[in-house]
């Protein structure tokens, strides 16, 4: 087994700029994908001598840091037939830069800590070695709707500088507990991550955090639920789903933010992404799954 056991310097020359993530996944190819976040993540990863995430956009001239690593701990992740062929059936457009998938609950959009295989895994290995596809963005793994998929590298860097320069617009749709207040028509909570003991991340409402944004829409009221609609304006980590359940509404099957009679009366996360549009003037928008549609009416009918 090759082993790289020696710190390694690594000088950033090209022109463009590059996620953190994305370089040191290009240069450490046989590195598990969950072993270059979890270093990052722990600050063993040095740019110019400071810590960085792994959204840090390289710059030409930037040193990298990196600790010892071992090129090869573990064997290739065997991705299922059935799993790789549930993501194809998934995309629903193709533009020539282009893939518009319809991300199914429950489906990682890639792999991590815990998952070892999302859509664009999927995606590469159905492909074949003659192409590469690259993420535009991503979507949290129990949130169903609209995932942007790069054909080439270019567009995926377009696509990253609009999402972090909020030049994206994304609408949501959600099932929310109770009846949704008619004068709450955004949140404005500064919110923050955090980890639990055992890794897990997590978010809340806190001053000194990021400054965020949802606005919000009642489409439909019930007796006990509210169907809404969100769009987010800044893109932090669970925003929508951390928003709503501050102002008391949270959304039916969040297992991380609702109460257990909340979070246990669905079995999904009721939580869809319903339109992206593109600062190009595309926008690309894909319905809810039956299963959604199922799913709301067995709740809003109880009611």
């Amino acid at each position: 087994m090759a082993d790289q056991r020696i710190v390694r310097y690594l000088d950033f020359k090209h022109r463009q700029t590059q996620r953190l993530d994305n370089y040191l996944l290009q240069i450490y190819k046989n590195v598990p994908r969950s072993l270059i976040y979890r270093i990052i993540r722990k600050g063993e990863v040095r740019v110019n001598g400071g810590r960085k995430r792994a959204h840090y956009r390289l710059r030409q001239g930037d040193r990298v840091r990196v600790p010892p690593l071992s090129a090869k701990e573990k064997p290739p992740v065997n991705i299922p037939k059935g799993f790789r062929d549930q993501v194809w059936d998934s995309v629903v457009a193709e533009t020539p830069s282009l893939l518009v998938i319809n991300k199914p609950s429950g489906i990682a959009t890639h792999g991590g800590t815990g998952v070892p295989f999302g859509c664009i895994e999927a995606l590469n290995i159905g492909a074949g070695s003659s192409r590469t596809f690259y993420l535009g963005h991503r979507l949290d793994r129990d949130t169903s709707g609209v995932l942007l998929i790069a054909k080439d590298r270019e567009t995926m860097l377009f696509l990253h500088d609009a999402f972090r320069g909020n030049q994206i617009a994304k609408k949501y749709i959600g099932l929310v507990a109770g009846k949704w207040p008619q004068e709450i028509t955004a949140v404005a909570e500064s919110l923050s991550r955090y980890l639990l003991p055992n890794g897990e991340r997590r978010v809340k409402v806190e001053e000194t955090g990021q400054s965020s944004l949802t606005e919000c829409r009642i489409l439909e009221e019930f007796e006990n639920s509210t169907l809404m609609e969100f769009k987010p304006q800044t893109g932090r980590t669970h925003q929508i789903r951390v928003h709503a359940s501050h102002v008391g509404h949270p959304l039916y099957g969040d297992q991380k933010y609702a109460s257990e009679d909340v979070r246990n009366a669905t079995p999904r996360l009721m939580l869809h992404a319903l339109e992206v549009s593109l600062p190009t003037g595309e926008s690309f928008r894909v319905e809810p799954s039956e299963e959604f549609e199922r799913v709301c009416n067995q709740v809003t009918s109880a009611d």
